[in-house]
This record gives structure tokens, sequence and C-alpha cells, in this order.
């Protein structure tokens, strides 16, 4: 049974019922723990370091999002395993309006959208910085907090609602949930999902890119007091890791998701062949395994709190007098 929307009366298998599903599933779980353990253990390292805490927010935010992310995968991987153990077909499972909206559907959309929005706003943020310093400083900093995460919750609660919520009035029934049914409703859901993920990506690539071109150019162009030259590096460097961040994001998630938007409106080109949703969904969550190797090697303070973090099993007879410097070799 394939999991498909018709598109001009020519079928788009976005979960094709011939693949590998057991493989699928162990992949799937083997991702999201190793995606959730890693972003778990980025939180805890972050929330240990009072300085870390303080200037990493989009780190900790991100952290949090992703961990939904792989925490998602992991436990659709483990209930397509023991429906598939269980002599069923995981495809079925999928497809039931109650298991596919309670346990399904909400958590993996979450998973997907919450790591894009939050990347997207980082990226906002970040351009904020640069173009309104002053207002920036006086007034957006100290509510940053406080509005990023009500706008995250507004945002992207809304998006996933959304996008969960496709109703569908079939004849003699009474209105239920329509997840990844054969329909033109399943066909419009697929089109804003993943629409929405490679706005945000796109979006966020631009705006870091336009970031640190106007940074680069201040500092090369103008004359420069101490404190400007001093300021500028400090975003540079804070832009930096962003601009990693977001390229991994147009890799892993942008081109997936234009792959599948572009599957499902031209079928002709049977990108089916190649390429479907089990594999853009390991692809997205490959990318937020990536959160604290990519903190590793941009922040500083972060790797010196990891070393920290991990010296009573590294050195476990060995006293030696800790500072960032020197654990920085």
């Amino acid at each position: 049974m394939n999991i498909s929307y018709i598109v001009n009366d020519e079928p788009y298998a976005l979960f094709p019922g011939d693949s590998n599903l057991y493989a699928y599933s162990y992949i799937f779980i083997v991702l999201g723990s190793f995606s959730f353990a890693t972003n778990f253990l980025m939180l805890i390292v972050l929330f240990s370091d009072k300085q870390c805490r303080r200037k990493s927010l989009f780190m900790i935010v991100l952290g949090v999002g992703d961990s939904v992310n792989g925490l998602a995968l992991a436990v659709t991987g483990i209930w397509r395993l023991i429906f598939l153990l269980d002599g069923g077909r995981t495809m079925d499972a999928l497809v039931d309006d109650g298991v596919c909206f309670l346990r399904f559907t909400f958590l993996w959309i979450l998973g997907t959208q919450l790591p894009s929005f939050i990347i997207l706003m980082a990226s906002g943020d970040r351009l904020a910085a640069v173009l309104f310093y002053k207002w920036y400083l006086d007034t957006w900093s100290s509510k940053k907090i406080v509005v990023t995460i009500s706008m995250l919750i507004l945002i992207c609660g809304t998006s996933t609602v959304c996008s969960t919520l496709i109703l569908v009035t079939k004849p003699g029934r009474k209105v239920e949930t329509a997840c990844y049914t054969p329909s033109v409703v399943g066909h419009v859901y697929a089109n804003y999902h993943y629409s929405v993920a490679l706005t945000c990506s796109t979006v966020s690539v631009i705006s870091v890119t336009w970031t640190s071109f106007l940074i680069r150019r201040q500092i090369r162009r103008h004359q420069l007091t101490s404190n400007s030259t001093a300021r500028l590096n400090k975003e540079w460097t804070k832009n930096r890791s962003l601009i990693c961040l977001s390229l991994i994001d147009l890799i892993f998630v942008a081109i997936p998701t234009f792959l599948i938007l572009l599957a499902l409106s031209s079928p002709s080109l049977s990108i089916d062949k190649y390429f479907d949703g089990f594999r853009s969904s390991i692809l997205i969550t490959f990318r937020s395994s990536l959160n604290i190797f990519v903190n590793l090697y941009f922040n500083k303070r972060f790797n010196f709190s990891v070393k920290i973090f991990l010296l009573p099993c590294l050195m476990k007879n060995r006293v030696s007098p800790l500072t960032p410097d020197s654990l920085q070799h």
C-alpha cells in the first residue's frame, strides 16, 4: 500500500510501500536517538555554564527544537518497527486517523518546522543587530528572549496546527483529520508543509549572507572607532556560526524539500525513483545532529565547557590547573 498524493491523475509515492521499511525504521531510531542525545548533551553543557547560557540563547532554543526533531524521528521509527514486528502493515498505521494525528503527524511536523523557524528568527535577529544597532541595544536586547519565545510559540504553533488539522469531509462520515491520505487535500497539505521548511531555509541563508556583507563592508570601508570595530568583530563572530548552520539547513532541508515539492508538482520527472519522504526525513534530522559540532568549532567557551564537563571521565587520576586558554589546544 502506497501513501500517495494524486496529482493530475498521476500518483507520487511520498512514502513508497515497496521501500525497505525495516531498514528505514532502524535508521530512524538510530539517527533520531543520536540527534536527540547530542542536542540534549549540548543543552546540559550550555545550562551548566552561566556565561554560555547568557550568550548562547539561539543555540539553546535551537537545541530544544532539534531535540524535538530527533525525538520525533526516533519515536516514529519505533512505532513503525513495532507495527511491522506485529505482522501489520506500517502504511495502514500511518493512514489511520487516530494514530496519525495523536502519535505521528503533530510531533513529526513540529520537529520538522520548529528548527527552521528558529534559524529564520535568529538570522533576522542578527540582521537587526547590524542594521539597527542603537535600537537593538536600547530596546530589543532586553525584550528579545520573551518576544522570541512568544513569537516561536505563536508562529510555529499556528503553522503546525494548520499543517496537522487539515480537515476533509467524506460523504456519510464526520469531519476527520486527513493524515497522508491520497487526496487533493493531502496534496495541498504536503505542498504547505514542505514549502514552510523550504521558505525558512532559503530566507535565513539570504538574511545571514546580507548581514555578513554589511558587517564586512562597514569594517573595510569606514573609519571606525575602536568600540565600533570591536562591536562589528563581535557580530561577525556570532554570524559565522549562523552562516554555517544556515548553509547546512539549505543543503539538508531546503534541497530535499524542494525535490519533494518538485516531485509533487511534476510526477512525470520520476523523482520518486531516487528520492522520497523517508530520505527527506533522514536528511532533515541529520542536520539536527550537527548542532553540537558547529558549536564546538565556533564557540570557544562552549568548547571549554564541554572539556570541563567530560573531564572526570577523561582525566580521573590527573589534576592540573584549568583555564579556557589551556584547554583550547
